[in-house]
């Protein structure tokens, strides 16, 4: 073999090395963009619908007189912001993430209705309604962490935690 020959099969080896080097590191620079658009999804829908329910929380202690008003209020306040995370969580999870933010939509919006009802006490709203809301919260933020790699929290640090006091 010659000398050219040599440097001729060198260089054709060191061009194939990099291009398979650019390959792979866009491919894991792609993988963590993507992990971190995923993140922001899922974080933001979990976020959003807390805000949602905090409002609701408002407007089932609010005076039956002022129900509408608070609900306009908080529906002004957050409403744009759940429907657009929800939307992007539609378009781009999978069915699990889908289905798990489909339930907790359908219960925020039931609860919307049952606060509504008549002035709650606060206590009263969160020991006999909102129960069924904290189960799908944590039922949503369990896959959501599932999808992320993430460790599942210990028991104690969900959002609507029933042992945790009440600050009012």
């Amino acid at each position: 073999m010659t000398t050219s020959a040599a440097v001729l099969i060198g260089s054709a080896i060191s061009a194939v090395v990099a291009m398979a080097v650019v390959t792979l590191q866009y491919s894991l620079e792609r993988r963590k963009q993507s992990l971190a658009e995923r993140t922001e999804r899922l974080g933001e829908f979990l976020a959003s619908s807390y805000a949602v329910a905090v409002g609701i929380e408002e407007v089932a202690i609010a005076p039956t007189k002022d129900k509408s008003r608070t609900e306009v209020g908080i529906r002004s306040t957050v409403e744009d912001r759940f429907n657009s995370g929800l939307t992007r969580l539609r378009l781009f999870e999978d069915a699990e993430v889908v289905a798990a933010a489909t339930h907790l939509e359908r219960e925020l919006t039931r609860l919307m209705g049952v606060a509504r009802e008549h002035a709650w006490s606060r206590q009263e709203w969160r020991d006999s309604v909102r129960p069924p809301l904290a189960r799908l919260t944590d039922q949503y933020e369990t896959i959501a962490r599932r999808k992320l790699g993430r460790k599942q929290l210990q028991e104690g640090l969900s959002f609507y935690d029933a042992s945790a006091k009440s600050v009012t």
